[in-house]
């Protein structure tokens, strides 16, 4: 038969060391005065109200949660009064305004352009007042990827036909997938 550690009562069938948790608490206690025994700190004044305690722990500056609460609230009101006094700047860069910029890759002047033919009026219209621009002395800055050839210069290198070989291989290949005897 086993006993209570606290009061010497018969444990009952699923306890294994104290009969109740009156006596658990009781014995937590008791355990925690004689460790805080054993520490042998010295009274200290509370840091708020100058009561005289007797700490817990190395750490413990305050007499209660209340005291603690009041230094909590003097330390944020003297934070704030800091933070009010300091100017604030007003540097856009600080902050974060997305605003998109297109890379620039190479930018350079133009005074003369160079123009594919215009196949619509609206384009037309465009491309000579362009022209009426750029004979006045106006400048186009153009970008990245206009910079390269343009494609009256590519022109020449332009491939837009395709050889009888590979004609024949088109047609023989749409002839077999849709059986169809004739095509093209």
């Amino acid at each position: 038969m086993k006993y209570c550690t606290v009061c010497t009562n018969e444990l009952p069938g699923h306890r294994q060391r104290f009969c109740s948790d009156k006596c658990s608490r009781n014995h937590r206690i008791e355990v925690s005065k004689r460790r805080r025994k054993l520490l042998q700190l010295d009274p200290i004044d509370c840091e708020t109200c100058g009561k005289s305690i007797i700490p817990r722990s190395i750490k413990q500056k305050y007499c209660s949660k209340d005291c603690w609460t009041v230094v909590q609230i003097r330390r944020r009101d003297a934070k704030r009064k800091l933070l009010a006094s300091i100017p604030k700047e007003k540097d856009v860069s600080k902050r974060f305004h997305p605003i998109w910029k297109t890379p620039v890759f190479g930018k350079r002047t133009v005074t003369e352009a160079k123009f594919t033919k215009a196949d619509t009026p609206e384009r037309e219209e465009i491309q000579t007042a362009v022209e009426e621009y750029l004979k006045k002395g106006g400048k186009i800055t153009r970008y990245g990827d206009q910079i390269g050839k343009t494609l009256l210069e590519l022109e020449g290198s332009i491939k837009w036909e395709i050889s009888e070989a590979e004609q024949k291989d088109i047609r023989d290949e749409l002839a077999h997938t849709y059986k169809i005897d004739e095509c093209i």
